[in-house]
């Protein structure tokens, strides 16, 4: 079975804000899924970062996983609020990190599904509980280590990405860091 893979909307906003959805969408290679708070958020960013505009969401991670019973919105609801920091009266505030998490550790047909988050409490957390984490630079790596990207663009993406204040885990000093 392949892989899937499931970004959180701040990995998604990093390759928009720097033209470079194609990129990401290749990466995932017909293998994203995403919750239906990610995708709303990426709805909401779209305002801001215009290439998101563009994204057909349906096409690239399918219908969003929708999680409408009483026991998946409480579960989410208690890790949004008591595991991740959520506010009561943000009701929106850590919501696709506490769906995504608990798909990835709910659904068994998820269990194998890579999670690529830029998020440091999320990624951090995903990894105590066993799954699979990933970040932008780690995709970066991977796009030179399959030759669809140089080094030396992989390091501009991700300086671009500094220059307009975008969320990565770690910043890459040289290019030489990809290779």
């Amino acid at each position: 079975m392949a892989v899937t893979f499931f970004p959180d909307t701040t990995v998604v906003c990093n390759f928009a804000a720097v033209d470079r959805l194609d990129l990401f969408v290749d990466y995932l290679n017909g293998r994203g899924r995403i919750v239906e708070a990610v995708a709303y958020e990426i709805s909401r960013s779209a305002t801001i970062l215009r290439a998101l505009a563009a994204l057909d969401v349906d096409s690239v991670f399918g219908a969003p996983i929708e999680l409408d019973n009483d026991p998946a919105r409480h579960a989410i609801e208690v890790s949004r609020t008591a595991v991740f920091g959520g506010m009561p009266s943000r009701p929106l505030e850590h919501l696709g990190e506490s769906q995504t998490l608990y798909v990835l550790g709910a659904r068994p047909e998820f269990s194998d599904s890579i999670w690529i988050t830029d998020d440091k409490q999320a990624n951090r957390l995903g990894q105590r509980r066993g799954l699979i984490t990933r970040d932008t630079v780690h995709m970066l790596e991977e796009l030179v280590a399959n030759r669809e990207i140089s080094c030396s663009v992989a390091f501009d993406l991700t300086e671009e990405m500094w220059r307009q204040g975008r969320s990565l885990l770690s910043r890459p000093l040289a290019p030489s860091f990809f290779g």
